[in-house]
C-alpha cells in the first residue's frame, strides 16, 4: 500500500506540474488575457507538485505527511464543486474526479496506518 500511495503522490506531482507550465506558457483557457491570475494559478500548482514529491520521497519515514496532499486536493476539491455549482457547466467537474480518487485513497491510507509503522501511533 505504502509503495501505491507513493507511485499516486508521484503522478499527482507530474500532473500538477504540467498544470502549472500550461498556465505559464499560456495553455490554459484564458491565461493569456489574465495573465497576472494565470502565473498565480501556476504558483500554485507547482507549490502542490512539490508537497506531492515531497510527500512521496518521505512517506515511509513519516506516513503523517499525507496529510499535506490531502489538504491540497481537499481544497481544490471544494473550489471544483463549488464552481460547478455557480456555473453548472460539467467542464468545473474534471478536477473533482481526480480530487474524489486522491481524496478516498488518501482518507483509507491514513485510517489505516499501523501503530509500528513510522509515522504511526
Amino acid at each position: 500500500m505504502m509503495r501505491l500511495a507513493q507511485v499516486a503522490l508521484l503522478l499527482n506531482a507530474a500532473m500538477a506540474a504540467i498544470a502549472g507550465i500550461g498556465f505559464v506558457a499560456g495553455f490554459a483557457p484564458h491565461a493569456a488575457e489574465h495573465a497576472v491570475l494565470a502565473r498565480r494559478v501556476a504558483a500554485g500548482e507547482l507549490a502542490g507538485a512539490f508537497i506531492f514529491a515531497f510527500t512521496a520521497t518521505r512517506l515511509r519515514k513519516d506516513a503523517r505527511l499525507i496529510a499535506l496532499p490531502m489538504a491540497f486536493v481537499f481544497f481544490n476539491l471544494v473550489v471544483s464543486i463549488y464552481e460547478f455549482a455557480v456555473r453548472r457547466t460539467t467542464g468545473d467537474l474534471a478536477p473533482a474526479v481526480e480530487g474524489i480518487f486522491f481524496s478516498i485513497y488518501a482518507a483509507f491510507f491514513a485510517a489505516n496506518l499501523r501503530h509500528g509503522q513510522p509515522g504511526g501511533r
